[in-house]
């Protein structure tokens, strides 16, 4: 992995495969903040470098896109950026950054597990997101409605075990096609899928932009899972304990 700019908010790194399929890659939540070690943080969607070039954005100091140095990173990228089919992706918080970016760059698709709609505490007083919106020293984007734009393909998917996961999803534009995984993976969808071995192929099928089969896959998927669960619950009936 090749790092293109690194400062204290913002990094940029790179696999190039030389495709004209991009794929830039932005963070979730690692802790109070990001060192320069990023493999971890980028592991999930390591894999879409298999096929195409990924681009890693690391917005180092978890801010929701607010502290990230969107001008340096489209400077940076620019030059490999040019007659590419570009897809942003992320997790949480990297799913909600993921959106945003389609503001700076023509963004062709963006792929999303569970983002934020907004966690400034203003619009969003729950618990959960206080200790990160307190830390966020200016607010540029107090929402990512600015970057939803009718040119672009949004796939988001969701699931419901985790509470502000459910309250957020009501609040996205009609025109973003929205897939629920329901019981069948927690907050942290990406890597549950790449547990079981199934992410690199929800991909795959997010590149067909066939709603209908990546709906299909989303159902199946969940109903293996839940119904894999109750076969393992232990029956409490013969426990003597």
């Amino acid at each position: 992995m090749e790092i293109l700019y690194n400062s204290e908010t913002t990094r940029v790194s790179v696999i190039n495969k030389d495709t004209d399929h991009v794929y830039i890659s932005f963070n979730g939540l690692t802790g109070e903040s990001i060192g320069d070690e990023m493999a971890e943080v980028m592991e999930e969607f390591k894999s879409l470098a298999k096929n195409s070039t990924v681009f890693f954005v690391a917005d180092k100091t978890m801010s929701w896109g607010n502290h990230l140095d969107w001008e340096a990173i489209v400077k940076v990228l620019r030059p490999y950026l040019k007659k590419k089919t570009i897809t942003t992706v992320g997790l949480s918080m990297g799913g909600s950054n993921a959106i945003l970016a389609t503001q700076f760059f023509k963004v062709y698709k963006v792929i999303a597990f569970n983002p934020q709609y907004t966690i400034y505490p203003e619009f969003y007083p729950e618990t959960e997101y206080l200790l990160w919106a307190e830390k966020i020293k200016s607010w540029r984007f107090k929402t990512i409605y600015s970057g939803f734009s009718k040119d672009t393909i949004y796939f988001l998917f969701w699931s419901s075990i985790h509470r502000p996961d459910t309250l957020f999803k009501g609040l996205f534009p009609t025109h973003a096609d929205v897939f629920d995984f329901g019981h069948g993976c927690g907050h942290n969808i990406a890597g549950d899928l790449k547990a079981n071995d199934k992410l690199a192929r929800l991909f795959e099928l997010c590149e067909t932009n066939n709603v209908k089969i990546i709906d299909n896959f989303v159902k199946e998927y969940t109903q293996n899972i839940l119904s894999h669960s109750q076969d393992t619950v232990p029956d409490k009936s013969c426990n003597n304990g």
